[in-house]
């Protein structure tokens, strides 16, 4: 393959040989991790640029990235994906390490703050897991406690933050000042939310950071055992654990950036986390999750059949945030799913590629019916696995039927 070019590559279009269609080539931008070894391509204000689409797929690969991208050092790579103008952008000057540390805090006390508000509903009694009403679909229900912990975030940050934008997925949206931060917080209140209405333990607040396009910072809790993972671009990722539950309802220390507890309720030191470094593939865990969409979900199961005999085993939790996080925290070697929206995967993403996973997210405008793959690996069989998934369609976009008609 030629030498990928030293300066940022040019979006363009090639005729797919097999469809008669202008395709976008595929297009990643990597941010390595600061642990990470370089990826080879051009460097600019610390992103690392590889053109990896010198030339139109092959039959094997029709419409998917190629496997060498993912070959690479950890980092997150961001694709632009068929029918998509590719967004190829960094963080910019702004983003000092002292800001990112800085943003970092405050996404970390949010979560904070947030993990105690949904307990403190929880002993209300049972109505903070009922369904307060469902989206455009009775299976995607939204409970008290999304709206509760987005009503909170919002507050928060149109204080203490004013010119910051604000995208949250119970329908909060606050565009950043045109002469402001150029900062955008992506929020889930709750991602698992029907593991959280059941009761199943595999719920969390997920708050990613935006700089410009690119995702800088994310902080996620689990709301049943209340780790808290945080990372910070070129600053690693850490998990803490909470010492105690004991919380006093109306005591409140999350006012600033460096707010930590809420009560008596407060976290341990942070523990640095890393990913695994499976040597195969059949030796790997692959988590998965699934559309509410049932069209799409058959092709997703379909496609998980063929894998399974290539893997470990699987795992479908219900929350792609946690799952990026157990990636991060090594419970998992693997990550694959299709049609999430940004706010689910936003704060996930920065965790497990700072634990020094290779992540491969969409574009931030795209939107779940899009139905674009999300992907993460442990870099020793990141390759492998994106050579299987090319095998079964896993790099193939999935639009939900909506979307196509």
């Amino acid at each position: 393959m030629p030498e990928p070019p030293m300066s940022m590559p040019k979006p363009r279009c090639v005729m797919c040989s097999h469809c008669s269609r202008q395709q976008p080539r595929y297009l990643y931008r990597t941010l390595v991790s600061g642990g990470g070894k370089g990826a080879r391509g051009g460097s600019m204000g610390g992103m690392t640029f590889t053109d990896v689409s010198q030339s139109t797929p092959s039959a094997a690969a029709h419409h998917r990235p190629p496997e060498v991208a993912l070959a690479a050092a950890s980092g997150i790579h961001t694709l632009a994906y068929p029918g998509v103008t590719p967004v190829v952008t960094t963080c910019g000057e702004q983003a000092t390490p002292a800001l990112l540390g800085e943003l970092r805090q405050v996404a970390r006390a949010l979560c904070a703050r947030a993990f105690v508000l949904v307990q403190e509903l929880l002993a209300t009694g049972p109505d903070t897991r009922a369904v307060a009403h469902t989206k455009s679909e009775a299976w995607d229900p939204v409970t008290r406690a999304d709206l509760a912990v987005e009503a909170m975030v919002s507050e928060y940050l149109a204080t203490h933050r004013p010119g910051d934008g604000l995208i949250g997925e119970e329908g909060t949206r606050r565009p950043a000042d045109e002469d402001g931060s150029g900062i955008t917080w992506v929020v889930d209140p709750v991602d698992g939310t029907v593991n959280f209405v059941y009761g199943i333990p595999m719920s969390a607040v997920s708050i990613g950071v935006m700089v410009g396009e690119e995702l800088c910072v994310g902080a996620v809790v689990n709301l049943t055992t209340g780790e808290l993972f945080h990372a910070a671009r070129g600053q690693g990722a850490a998990v803490e654990t909470p010492q105690s539950s004991a919380a006093r309802p109306g005591e409140d220390s999350c006012s600033t950036a460096e707010g930590t507890t809420r009560g008596e309720l407060h976290w341990g030191a942070p523990r640095a986390l890393h990913v695994n470094a499976p040597e195969t593939l059949p030796v790997s865990l692959l988590a998965t999750g699934f559309s509410y969409d049932p069209a799409r979900r058959a092709r997703q199961g379909a496609m998980l059949a063929s894998l399974l005999g290539t893997v470990r085993d699987i795992r479908r939790a219900g929350s792609a945030a946690l799952d990026l996080c157990q990636l991060a925290q090594g419970r998992v070697d693997l990550y694959w799913e299709h049609a999430l929206n940004v706010w689910d995967f936003a704060a996930g993403a920065v965790i497990a590629a700072e634990a020094g996973a290779v992540v491969c997210v969409p574009t931030a405008d795209l939107r779940a019916d899009d139905g674009a793959p999300i992907f993460a690996a442990a870099p020793s069989v990141a390759a492998d696995c994106a050579r299987a998934l090319a095998e079964v369609g896993g790099w193939d976009t999935l639009p939900a039927a909506a979307a196509t008609a």
